[in-house]
């Protein structure tokens, strides 16, 4: 394991013996670490879902590539117009 020295503000400190002092963790290293792996954790969740973003944008791209636009507009701008 290598040893890395980080400086962090006061709260962050405080918060870190407060973790220490309940327990759950025996020292900051403890502390540090996990919080590294739920970092890591929530940056593949992010991820995951950007890829299935993309993939739904792409599906509905598809779609929209597929309606004739042209023909839309038109029955649109009949309507307007009949209502004028």
């Amino acid at each position: 394991m290598s040893n890395v020295h980080v400086s962090i503000n006061p709260n962050l400190l405080e918060y870190t013996n407060t973790l220490i002092k309940s327990g759950n963790y025996s020292n900051k290293s403890e502390v540090f670490n996990q919080a590294l792996r739920l970092m890591q954790e929530k940056d593949v969740l992010y991820n995951l879902q950007v890829e299935k973003l993309k993939l739904e944008l792409e599906k509905g791209s598809d779609k929209f590539s597929e309606l004739n636009l042209d023909k839309i507009y038109q029955k649109a701008v009949k309507k307007y117009k009949s209502k004028s």
